[in-house]
């Protein structure tokens, strides 16, 4: 059986490149005229974010008064948050652009969004465990806090990863007891443990221990000491609910790899990045750290440990060489395409393939000359 269909007798290339110009003008004004929307929280984010970068420059600064050194390959923006490669106070392998990556004050915006997405209010009681192995995000979980007007409950532990806070003259007690005193924060650590393996800096030598207690000492800070990597949990999670007062946690925040706060590498590995809560989380394979304690009282973490993936979520700059601004990448908001604009293309585009199927007199002139004649049909 014959199937009975019309169509234009003769369609010049012409005309259908003309189409396709259309049809490619229209999506390039799509493409190149966006509007970007404000988020809600915007100037909570710009807050966070300034106090964080006032934080950094005052470590910076600090770091260069005390002639500490400065390699251009570690730390080409030429922050002073990156530490050696190696020192006596460094536990483990880092990774020099993770490190890199975290010194961006727009984390603290990062720090905001995703406290809020896991239901934190203004007012609320948090616990954080910070880690000398990235002391950025640290600083940027703290001024998130209490830009957020919340109540943060911090427990650190001292040693770090390479690049990190792990330079012997200035390491994480020290950059907390110092924008402390400057009054750029207003949150100290109410306990500090030694760090690294078993959270008591396993495998160190004597002299190195008696630096880190040093450290630990003239931070004002008093240490939590324990036995075994057990016990430490225990100490810490006691310590988080005296000074809660019987009040419930609204998030738990880990920066790092701490073994105490989340059971290192395997436990970030298992827990992953950013908002975590008990329905999404296997706890399985996680053995006893505070986030898994939180996690198990209903309390959600937002873990903060791979830096380079949380920056490509949030549109942030990866290893930057020159230092960040604050307001940079997509934390403050997001862009949209302008609507109007896809709508009148599409109609632009079916009003010109209607007139090429139907064209007038003046139409066919136009592609085909003077001695145009009116398109016929032809039947198939």
């Amino acid at each position: 059986m014959k199937t009975l269909y019309y169509r234009p007798k003769k369609v010049s290339k012409a005309m259908l490149l003309s189409l396709a110009g259309l049809a490619f003008v229209s999506l390039l004004a799509v493409e190149l005229f966006p509007v970007k929307q404000d988020d809600k929280l915007i100037q909570v984010k710009l807050a966070a974010a300034a106090q964080a970068d006032r934080a950094l420059t005052a470590i910076g600064d600090r770091r260069l008064e005390l002639e500490r050194p400065w390699v251009k390959q570690l730390d080409p923006a030429k922050t002073m948050m990156i530490g050696p490669t190696m020192s006596i106070v460094t536990t483990q392998v880092g990774h020099l652009d993770a490190k890199q990556t975290s010194v961006n004050p727009n984390f603290a915006a990062v720090v905001v969004d995703l406290l809020h997405q896991a239901g934190v209010r203004p007012g609320d009681r948090i616990a954080i465990g910070c880690t000398g192995s990235f002391p950025a995000l640290d600083i940027a979980t703290i001024a998130a806090a209490e830009t957020m007007d919340l109540k943060p409950v911090v427990i650190s532990s001292a040693t770090s990863s390479q690049y990190g806070a792990n330079d012997p003259e200035m390491m994480w007690p020290d950059m907390e007891r110092w924008l402390f005193e400057q009054g750029i924060i207003k949150t100290r650590s109410i306990a500090t443990s030694l760090g690294g393996v078993g959270d008591r800096g396993v495998g160190m030598t004597p002299d190195v221990l008696e630096k880190l207690l040093e450290t630990i000492d003239r931070s004002g800070v008093p240490l939590l000491r324990a036995r075994t990597l057990y016990t430490s949990v225990v100490e810490r999670i006691r310590l988080f609910d005296e000074a809660a007062g019987g009040e419930k946690y609204a998030a738990y925040v880990n920066v790092g790899g701490g073994s105490a706060s989340i059971r290192g590498t395997k436990g970030n590995a298992i827990l992953g990045n950013g908002v975590i809560t008990l329905e999404n989380a296997d706890l399985s394979g996680v053995k006893s750290c505070a986030a898994k304690t939180f996690l198990e009282r209903g309390v959600p973490v937002v873990n903060l440990i791979n830096s380079i993936e949380l920056a490509n979520d949030y549109g942030l700059a990866v290893a930057p060489i020159t230092k960040v601004p604050v307001g940079d990448g997509n934390v403050y908001g997001r862009v949209v395409y302008r609507r109007y604009l896809a709508i009148l293309g599409i109609a632009m585009i079916l009003a010109a393939a209607w007139m090429i199927m139907h064209p007038t007199p003046a139409i066919e002139r136009l592609f085909h000359g003077k001695n145009a004649q009116p398109a016929g049909q032809m039947m198939v």
